[in-house]
């Protein structure tokens, strides 16, 4: 065994309980066979007294730090410490050596890192680097081969030799077949690697995929057009020189495995889940609502997360599900945070239970569905002396109420109070109609010009002018389509995006939620055109189609928010 000792920092502090955390990584991967290369033990939360390594064949690592740094940062009032300690190896032969984990000893007590597999390459003798070494560029996934609806991490690379800098432009590859989160690869990390003893600083970038078919999918290749500049020396003189280069990847073939046959309770979630559900009250009065929130939280695709199905109640009426995000920045990293609120009226008073719910997933690992249950609950509601008889209403105002029975059109009121009759002064109607026409009907000309002129060069005036039109022109064939679920997503979507002059290409249910949200669009409106597009979107991605009534409910239901959405424009454009 290593045993190494390390000197505390007197000057640093730590709060009493702090959660301590180690970590074990490689300085550059792969290492080159025969050289040395760094390993680096840092600590988080403590400072380590001692650090232990299990001996293992083929590595050598010496006893003692060859290096230390420590940084301490205060975020929100908290304190956050790290030391990060060097230590020297080297492998001797190419081969690929498993680094158990190391024990870091904090205030006496022991704290276990992660493993580590490191892979030592050949050393490759050639001649110095070139302008056209500069670069490289790699696409990579976790995995070529996954079930419908799997999360695939794909990995973009930038590759830029010490010594040179590049600048350049990147084409993203297509991914035809995949639901991507989010739509391009966002940073990730900065990494030192290698390639035949060359070392480089390699920008990572990442994206979820997640397939929504079976067969054999593509992920085209990555490319990379741009000028390495570097400096040589020449006639004894050091000169910067530059070169334009173009990289391209090869492409990334998946084999995406259908799902086994679907069980009922099934809508598209596949991955790993935990779910959790908690009443907000165990007593309620009768006719006061109470909330049941849901929360499923793990890893898989956000979007093909939905709502257990609740099971009917005879004693309460309940709402649709209210849908909270609760990390939202998780969806970049393939995981899923979510809260369903489901508001539970009871009409009838007494012992209530709300019988258990049921979460259907695929998990991928196990190969198997897997049932995630919730409940029974309990609830004690009330009597609080009225109906139990629930009463339902949208939330309109009540027209009836002090408003006019108008009996015939032909009953004129009687007039009480004449006024007094009085010859009529003034021109004759036909000289001011002769006088005013002309100026009416140049203003209608200049109008009707500037109208015209304004759908040629403004193209967003144009699009919102014409969204309401061109939306109820595609309800009107999404019934008879092949998909129609694709068809009335596409529509409604489409009508959001002509509306605020928004790009259509790429947007989901998410994004016209928070695009209607940013234009003052009012929270029932919003959350109604979420509820269509995620039941379209469900039915797309579990590749179920919805019951014929269910759809001309959606089609109902999209036909109403469009032209509420335009009446609420027109509404605050007046105000």
């Amino acid at each position: 065994m290593v045993v190494v000792r390390v000197m505390v920092l007197a000057a640093c502090t730590f709060a009493a309980g702090a959660q301590v955390s180690v970590r074990l990584e490689a300085e550059i991967e792969p290492v080159t066979a025969g050289q040395p290369f760094r390993l680096i033990v840092t600590t988080s939360g403590g400072l380590p007294d001692a650090v232990k390594f299990e001996s293992v064949p083929n590595i050598v690592i010496q006893d003692t730090p060859i290096s230390q740094s420590s940084s301490t940062s205060i975020i929100n009032g908290a304190v956050s410490h790290r030391v990060m300690l060097h230590f020297r190896a080297a492998i001797a032969e190419p081969s690929t050596v498993a680094v158990p984990a190391a024990t870091v000893t904090v205030s006496g007590k022991p704290h276990k890192s992660n493993s580590l597999t490191v892979t030592a390459v050949e050393q490759v003798e050639r001649p110095g680097p070139t302008l056209g070494d500069g670069v490289r560029i790699n696409s990579l996934t976790d995995k070529i081969e996954a079930y419908e609806g799997e999360a695939i991490t794909l990995t973009l690379e930038i590759w830029e030799m010490e010594g040179v800098s590049i600048k350049g432009i990147t084409n993203i590859p297509q991914t035809v077949g995949f639901y991507a989160i989010p739509q391009e690869p966002v940073p990730t990390d900065v990494v030192a690697k290698q390639h035949e003893g060359l070392k480089y600083r390699v920008r990572q970038s990442t994206q979820m995929l997640y397939p929504t078919r079976s067969g054999q999918l593509r992920i085209d290749k990555f490319e990379w057009n741009g000028i390495v500049r570097g400096v040589t020396e020449i006639d004894g003189y050091r000169r910067r020189i530059n070169d334009r280069f173009i990289r391209a990847s090869d492409p990334v073939m998946i084999t995406v495995k259908p799902l086994p046959q679907r069980p009922e309770g099934f809508t598209g979630a596949v991955g790993s889940f935990l779910v959790e559900g908690q009443l907000s009250s165990g007593q309620v009065d009768q006719g006061v609502p109470v909330k049941l929130a849901v929360r499923i939280t793990g890893r898989g695709n956000p979007r093909a997360v939905s709502a257990p199905e609740f099971p009917a109640l005879e004693w309460a009426f309940v709402g649709e599900p209210v849908r909270t995000d609760a990390a939202p920045d998780l969806a970049v990293q393939g995981r899923v945070d979510h809260i369903f609120e489901f508001a539970i009226t009871p009409h009838q008073a007494g012992n209530q239970t709300i019988p258990r719910m049921h979460f259907v997933y695929f998990d991928p690992e196990r190969v198997a569905y897997e049932t995630k249950s919730i409940g029974p609950f309990s609830l004690t509601v009330f009597s609080s002396g009225e109906s139990d008889r629930p009463v339902l209403f949208d939330g309109a105002e009540n027209t009836s109420v002090n408003a006019i029975d108008i009996l015939a059109t032909d009953i004129l009121p009687i007039v009480t109070r004449p006024g007094n009759l009085t010859r009529g002064n003034g021109l004759p109607a036909v000289f001011w109609i002769a006088a005013i026409l002309p100026v009416l009907a140049y203003a209608a000309v200049a109008a009707f010009v500037y109208r015209r002129r304004r759908f040629e060069n403004d193209h967003g005036y144009a699009r919102a002018y014409h969204a309401r039109t061109e939306a109820h022109r595609e309800l009107r064939g999404v019934l008879e389509a092949g998909r129609p679920e694709e068809s009335l997503h596409r529509a409604l979507i489409q009508f959001v995006a002509n509306t605020y002059n928004a790009p259509e290409a790429g947007m989901t249910a998410h994004d016209a939620d928070a695009l209607l949200r940013s234009h003052g669009c009012e929270d029932d409106l919003c959350k109604n055109v979420q509820t269509i597009l995620r039941s379209c979107e469900r039915a797309v991605y579990a590749d179920q189609s919805l019951p014929g009534d269910e759809m001309k409910a959606l089609v109902h239901g999209a036909a109403a928010v469009i032209d509420q959405i335009r009446a609420a424009i027109r509404k605050r454009g007046k105000s």
